[in-house]
């Protein structure tokens, strides 16, 4: 089954429990949603695996950039 998550930029996820500062950002962001999106025009051509590589050195450096919880 898809998620639509596939293609450039996945990346292996392990399941585990919430530590407690985690625990902590979750009950708060589902209370005042922490979530924030970035747009950006780009003008001229795109290096799509290079802007990929660039954010999965950014997820590399911060890991909770790639966390997703499912509930």
């Amino acid at each position: 089954m898809s998620d639509g998550n596939e293609g450039i930029g996945t990346r292996a996820t392990i399941a585990r429990s919430l530590g407690g500062t985690e625990s902590i950002y979750w009950l708060l962001d589902k209370l005042y949603c922490l979530n924030f999106a970035v747009f950006a025009e780009v003008q001229g051509a795109l290096d799509v695996e290079l802007l990929d590589a660039a954010l999965g050195r950014v997820q590399d450096e911060h890991p909770l950039l790639r966390a997703r919880i499912a509930v």
